[in-house]
């Protein structure tokens, strides 16, 4: 039976802790107004910030608000004392770094340094915001380009094996992956190799495979690959050419395998430590992307003479099978051409 006592719970589908937002165009105006620390309380600027993470989920809304001049106002707000006033401020910057428009924004208005002050802050979810919105804005040129001229690489390098959370470890190299491909030379001499090296014996595969990659990245330049050979990285590579690992793994270390085999140093050494056993099974392998990029590492380790002649007993007959492979990729017959290349190379006689 109704009464008339009125009732102190908020209307239904009313969330008390974010700002009500105005109707249509009116919306990121208000909100805009609310985020003003120095005019409004902790808590409005709280509910416009929880309001305006929602609203960023919709791309439609990245434009406005960055025509509005918002995330130089979120960057305002990245010291401040309040922790959920950080954390709210760096995850709509990590909102607007997924969208074009919004990179574009935070690299003019040379926000990367701002963000990154806070990889050292004490609340975890605030830095794994700020490196989202860092490797967001680093997956092209120029944010990858700002990322090296700000120097991050080396402090990027410095905080991958401290940092304790996984996900900000995956973040990290992610990163230094963006800025790998720009350049790969502030990484090299930051020491990267070798904290990349150390990450292969991790126990996620995540991190595992990540890394692999990263090596690849880095030993594109030839001081890369003859820094690899100097410190040791063929080894722990080549251990992860196994099946308990995962085809992501398999691959990306196939992938750095082949990098560093293109010189004669690195095609020696890696014989020396055993990679030509491991090559013939990958062959079987289900994965397509495993496949190919075995069959390319089995071709350039097969100009050494000592690989070809194993190689040709225990490797041959599978590859003459996979001339007439046809993959499931947009390239179906990658497959067949690489193996139809490496058994040229390997039978190949003077």
């Amino acid at each position: 039976m109704a009464t008339a006592r009125i009732s102190q719970a908020p209307p239904p589908n009313v969330d008390p802790s974010k700002a009500t937002l105005a109707f249509g165009v009116r919306a990121i105006p208000r909100l805009k107004r609310e985020l003003d620390s120095t005019k409004n309380d902790l808590l409005t600027v709280q509910r416009a910030l929880m309001a305006l993470c929602d609203l960023l989920r919709d791309p439609k809304s990245i434009t406005e608000a960055v025509h509005a001049g918002l995330p130089a106002d979120l960057g305002a707000l990245l010291n401040h004392v309040n922790d959920v006033v950080r954390e709210k401020a760096t995850e709509a910057l990590h909102h607007f770094a997924a969208h074009a428009v919004g990179r574009d924004e935070i690299i003019a208005k040379k926000l990367v340094q701002a963000v990154s002050a806070k990889y050292g802050d004490g609340v975890g979810i605030v830095r794994l915001n700020a490196h989202t919105c860092i490797e967001r804005t680093s997956k092209f040129a120029d944010g990858g380009t700002q990322v090296i001229d700000c120097r991050l690489v080396p402090a990027l390098v410095q905080l991958l094996p401290a940092e304790e959370e996984e996900q900000i470890q995956t973040t990290i190299l992610d990163t230094l992956h963006n800025t790998l491909k720009v350049n790969p030379m502030p990484a090299l001499d930051a020491g990267a190799i070798g904290v990349f090296t150390e990450l292969l014996g991790h126990n996620s595969q995540q991190i595992v495979w990540r890394a692999a990659r990263n090596i690849m990245g880095i030993t594109v330049p030839l001081a890369g690959k003859n820094a690899a050979c100097a410190e040791g990285v063929l080894e722990p590579l080549i251990k992860l050419l196994t099946a308990s690992h995962t085809p992501e793994v398999i691959n990306n270390a196939c992938a750095a395998l082949m990098s560093i085999a293109i010189t004669t140093e690195g095609k020696l050494k890696m014989v020396e430590a055993g990679v030509v056993k491991l090559l013939p099974p990958l062959l079987d392998h289900e994965d397509e992307r495993v496949l190919l990029n075995a069959i390319k590492l089995i071709t350039t380790v097969s100009e050494a003479p000592r690989a070809r002649a194993a190689l040709l007993e225990s490797a041959v007959a599978r590859l003459e099978e996979l001339k007439g492979f046809r993959g499931d990729r947009l390239d179906v017959m990658a497959v067949s051409r690489s193996a139809t290349t490496a058994v040229d190379t390997i039978t190949w006689t003077p």
